[in-house]
């Protein structure tokens, strides 16, 4: 089941990067190349989804990282 996601992820990835790649001129390389990284990191990010749906979200890190700091300005 998830190898059949990938494929449809992948695929839907692809048609949006040839969509959107058609609309950039040959001059404009810088924005070609950010495109692409961030074309590849939002297919990484979903990839790994994916396969761990039960990785914790952002509001768990910052939660985690400002818990003791938290702590000691409630015990002060």
């Amino acid at each position: 089941m998830n190898d059949f996601l990938l494929i449809i992820i992948a695929a839907v990835f692809g048609i949006l990067a040839w969509w959107e790649w058609s609309k950039f001129h040959a001059s404009q390389k810088k924005e070609k190349a950010a495109f692409l990284a961030l074309m590849a990191i939002g297919a990484a990010l979903t990839a790994w989804l994916i396969f761990f749906p039960e990785t914790p979200g952002p509001n768990e890190w910052v939660e985690k990282l400002l818990r003791p700091l938290g702590t000691r300005l409630e015990t002060q």
